[in-house]
């Protein structure tokens, strides 16, 4: 499909506007993101390209963090495989140029707003498929289905030797308990730094919820763990407040798995590398 057509198409007839340029940053795993240059300002355009709930998960979290006064990008126009919203301002965090003072104080931020973003309560477990409902009857069915995915994920790269994949393995079965949850809450799950966006040194807003769930909050806070590490984390936590740092390490475990096959993809073994350095420090 021409997305690019058709989100000029969509643009001009909705927004009544025309086009100046148009443009695509990235396209992620169910996503082709335009952002549009209009005569009454930029927009981003979102289309779905493989999983529609995720669409609908996208606009149910980003409605319901704004009324927390969170930012997030306001939906303008919702159809049944895009969405069209605001754009933030700034580069995301990847592409921010922070010293140490400016990204402690965004951390600190950040815990702001990943504690007002955790307080949404939702139902049942997993990828959100109804309005504040998870597909999954507990949290653990869920994790159950997505540590097998990363798994397979990483044997299907080969670049991990069965040794290690081994170890990995049993320290996911043997930390089975930090799967029982009772209360979940509303997570964005892939909080990492290239959806929140940085202007002038400081926190614009947090971008792409598609991949939102009902779960574990610790789960987000395992990613900014993960990215940031140890020293850093401390500005998070002063702000968002005690967190179980067992936990915390389990999550981060899990971004790291997540991270490799991305980065193999891109050709950067450096990183890859990287990543399981620092999974074998967080099983220790």
């Amino acid at each position: 499909m021409n997305y690019e057509k058709r989100a000029r198409s969509i643009i001009q007839s909705k927004l009544k506007t025309d086009i100046i340029s148009i443009s695509i940053p990235e396209s992620g795993q169910y996503n082709t993101v335009f952002i549009v240059n209009t005569g009454k300002g930029e927009f981003v355009i979102r289309f779905v390209t493989e999983d529609l709930h995720s669409m609908k998960a996208h606009a149910y979290a980003l409605r319901k963090w704004a009324k927390l006064g969170v930012p997030v990008p306001k939906i303008l126009l919702q159809g049944k495989d895009y969405v069209i919203e605001t754009k933030i301002q700034g580069f995301d965090w990847r592409n921010s140029k922070l010293n140490q003072k400016q990204t402690a104080e965004a951390l600190e931020s950040l815990g702001t707003m990943l504690k007002k973003m955790h307080s949404v309560k939702t139902k049942k477990y997993g990828y959100i498929v109804k309005p504040g409902i998870g597909q999954y009857k507990t949290w653990k069915n869920f994790m159950d289905v997505y540590l097998t995915l990363r798994i397979d994920k990483l044997k299907k790269i080969k670049l991990i030797d069965k040794n290690r994949l081994n170890k990995i393995t049993i320290y996911l079965d043997e930390n089975q308990d930090l799967l029982n949850l009772k209360n979940p809450r509303l997570c964005h799950k892939d909080v990492n730094k290239g959806n929140i966006m940085i202007y002038k040194g400081k926190i614009s807003g947090i971008i792409d919820a598609s991949d939102a769930i009902s779960g574990d909050p610790t789960f987000d806070v395992g990613i900014i763990y993960q990215r940031f590490g140890e020293e850093m984390f401390k500005h998070f936590v002063e702000k968002y407040g005690k967190v179980d740092m067992r936990k915390v390490k389990y999550y981060a475990i899990l971004n790291a798995l997540r991270k490799i096959p991305l980065d193999y993809k891109k050709g950067n073994f450096e990183a890859c590398e990287r990543h399981l350095e620092q999974i074998d420090r967080l099983m220790k």
